[in-house]
Formats: C-alpha cells, structure tokens, sequence
C-alpha cells in the first residue's frame, strides 16, 4: 500500500509568509465590512417605504421654482389672438413668444413672437404665414410689462 502524505498546495518561502497572512486578512476584512455595509444599507429605512407615511417627501420641482432666487419673467400674451386650430400653446416669456404644439403629436405647430408693433405667426418650418398689427393700448400694455420685467 502506497504512503499518503500530507499535500502541500502552497508552498510558502521563508519570510514571505507574513505578507501573504497580512493580504488575506486585509482582503477577508473589506469583503467582510462591504457585506456588513450593503446589509445595513438595504435595511435602513427611508421615504421610499411604504409603512413610513410621516417621512419628508423632497420639494416638487414647482416648489423649488416658487422658492428658488431666479428672476421670475412674466409676459402677456392677452394680444396674441391667433392660435393654430387643434393646437396647445407654450409659453416662452423670456424671449417672448408662444410656441403651439399639436395636441395628438406634441410636434411643433408653429409660434408667434412679437416684431416691432406687430405679432408675426410662424409655420412649422419658420415661414411667416400670418401679420397681425398691435393697436397703441396694446403696444402699451406690452412695453409695461417688459419694464417691469427689468
């Protein structure tokens, strides 16, 4: 019968046995803390849970901007008066005009922008299709506005 003998899978040099000891338990310690830390993670609770009704929900975006320092700009658009049949419209105050989107595509339906005394209504492809000329009340009323924009 033969001898068994002891198998020796590695063979460790003298000296380097402590370095190699050092990075298994440095290698077996994070792995170990990693796991502690994923476990505690997924068990905190947080706003996202259901049984938690009294958690602070984060501020909606409409609240942010009702409480945000960015200047606010109003425009009124009363003396527009043309809008493209089964459109919606979009207000752009900051540059002052109205985009009108399709209300079964969202695409873009055209947009009007005011030039000088007069709106001008454009197609979708940024031609001109449709003048239309201010009376002085309402050039007046566009020039306060703009002033108290400033």
């Amino acid at each position: 019968m033969p001898s068994f003998e002891p198998l020796r899978l590695i063979q460790i040099q003298p000296g380097r046995g402590r370095r190699i000891l050092a990075l298994l338990c440095a290698v077996v310690g994070i792995g170990s803390g990693m796991a502690l830390h994923m476990q505690k993670a997924q068990a905190a609770p947080g706003p996202q849970t259901f049984g938690d009704r009294d958690a602070k929900k984060p501020p909606s975006m409409h609240q942010l901007f009702r409480s945000s320092q960015l200047p606010k700009t109003y425009a009124d658009f009363s003396m527009f008066h043309f809008v493209p049949r089964g459109s919606i419209i979009v207000e752009q105050p900051e540059r002052g005009r109205l985009i009108f989107r399709s209300r079964k595509t969202g695409q873009p339906n055209g947009y009007a922008e005011l030039k000088g005394d007069s709106v001008l209504y454009y197609d979708p492809a940024g031609r001109p299709i449709r003048l239309q000329h201010l009376t002085p009340e309402e050039m007046d009323r566009w020039n306060k506005n703009a002033l108290a924009n400033r």
